[in-house]
Order: structure tokens, then sequence, then C-alpha cells
């Protein structure tokens, strides 16, 4: 068996709008997966999948005597692998 699969989720806080305890931005992901039928009593499968997060930049308010904290994520990316082995006739 051969899967692909991904998914995309919207920022849900605007840029002007984010803040350094609220740090939310778009997520997007895609993945591939397989699954043999090794013998009739063994299955082997794997993924991998890969994450890409934006940079979620942030401006907070001035701070009297301070100024006014700025920056963002430079790489937030992730892979993901899995590979399981599922033993048993399952009958």
């Amino acid at each position: 068996m051969l899967g692909v699969g991904g998914l995309y989720a919207d920022d849900m806080v605007d840029d002007a709008n984010r803040t350094l305890a609220l740090r939310l931005d778009s997520i997007w992901s895609i993945g591939v997966g397989v699954e043999w039928q090794w013998t009739p009593e063994r299955t082997v499968s794997a993924t991998v999948s890969y994450l890409g997060i934006g940079d979620a930049p942030v401006t907070t308010p001035s701070i009297p005597g301070l100024g006014a904290v700025t920056g963002e994520y430079t790489s937030r990316d992730m892979i993901q692998i899995e590979i399981g082995v599922t033993f048993g006739g399952g009958n």
C-alpha cells in the first residue's frame, strides 16, 4: 500500500496582532507512507513527513525606556520519520 497526504492550517493570528505569548503562524505538511505485507504474520510500514511552520514575526508595543521587542523565527521546519512492524495474523 502507498499513501500520500498533506495539510494546511492558516495562521490564526494576523501578523499585526501576534504577541510573544501567542506566536501562532501558518502550518503546512506533506508526507508519504508505505505498508508492505512481509509475511502473512508480519506487516512493515514506514512514513516520512515534512512540516513547515511560518516565521511568526512579532512586534510588541514599545516599553518606555527600552523600546519594542521585534523578531521572527528563521527556521522551524521539521521532518518526521516513523517505522513500524506489526506481528500477528489478525485472524
